[in-house]
């Protein structure tokens, strides 16, 4: 037996790590590339599905899809009164 291990092991290709688009638009990237595509891939979900996104009530920077909402919101509202009490 020499370093490479036995020789009757079979040896599985490891396959990159792929993250999938959230918006449904059947798109895997790479984590490194992820950020990129989905800022250009939910730009383009909100112009063909403007009635489908909700602003959050307690930050104007999040920007939910109606499907998300109630969960976000009730994650959202503690963190905000968090902030509220702390500043």
């Amino acid at each position: 037996m020499d370093k490479r291990g036995p020789s009757n092991v079979k040896r599985v290709a490891k396959k990159p790590l792929k993250c999938p688009c959230p918006y449904k638009c059947g798109k895997e990237m790479p984590p490194l590339q992820f950020l990129t595509h989905l800022t250009h891939c939910r730009r383009n979900y909100v112009r063909k599905n403007p009635h489908d996104i909700v602003k959050c009530p307690y930050n104007s920077t999040h920007c939910i899809t109606t499907v998300e909402f109630e969960l976000h919101a009730r994650m959202c509202a503690p963190s905000a009164e968090r902030s509220i009490t702390t500043t």
